[in-house]
């Protein structure tokens, strides 16, 4: 009887969902091949030689390149298109969220700016406030996948009316240890579980409402 396939082999969560499809089935039929292949080999003439060893040379050690080339890819990242700001936050209902003890700056999320879009990133308003009452609104997306990594769309103009997309940036490596790193406290502690988004938009605001962090509620051994 043929083993079952363990489905925690099977677990492509880190990748967007239509290369997880494709890789998925790839892996199954490459299971499935490993699997009829003996019975179609040793199903042979019995004239005494033995299928496999005195016929054609096997092509195993293919099947084994193809199937290792599988998981040791990398995935490519396909940025979504036309990403455009939301409307302007309501600062009466921002979500406060800490960034470290030792700074005089807050930070908060505009709840309703909160999306995951085609291509697993995470995008959202971010607002920090100095203690004079001086805001920086940047509008970003994350991506947990890559090793973290963060960007910025649109940061509000000099009037407080309006986004400015000339204030876009390139894919950053979110940096740890930093005293603001803001980055930092959003992917470890709110929207990536590792290298995987830590739920839908609706639950990670959730989260940052209630200050539910993750590591409150990984599994400790």
């Amino acid at each position: 009887m043929p083993p079952a396939l363990d489905s925690t082999i099977l677990n492509f969560s880190f990748l967007p969902y239509q290369a997880r499809r494709a890789l998925r089935a790839s892996v199954i039929a490459s299971c499935v091949a490993a699997v009829v292949a003996p019975a179609v080999v040793f199903a042979g003439p019995n004239d005494g030689t033995t299928p496999g060893m005195n016929g054609p040379a096997s092509n195993a050690s293919g099947d084994q390149s193809t199937f290792q080339y599988l998981f040791d890819r990398k995935s490519v990242f396909v940025e979504q298109k036309d990403v455009m700001p939301p409307p302007l936050p309501n600062y009466d209902a921002l979500l406060p969220f800490e960034v470290s003890k030792n700074t005089s700056l807050t930070f908060a999320i505009d709840p309703k700016s909160v999306s995951i879009g085609t291509d697993d990133v995470i995008r959202y308003t971010v607002v920090i406030t100095s203690p004079s009452g001086v805001r920086n609104v940047r509008y970003e997306g994350m991506r947990c996948g890559d090793g973290q990594m963060w960007k910025m769309y649109a940061a509000i103009d000099e009037d407080g009316t309006a986004w400015d997309t000339d204030t876009s940036t390139d894919w950053e490596k979110v940096v740890y240890n930093s005293l603001n790193a803001y980055h930092t406290a959003l992917a470890h502690d709110y929207f990536c579980n590792f290298q995987t988004l830590a739920g839908d938009a609706k639950q990670i605001v959730e989260n940052i409402r209630y200050k539910r962090a993750l590591d409150d509620q990984r599994p400790r051994n």
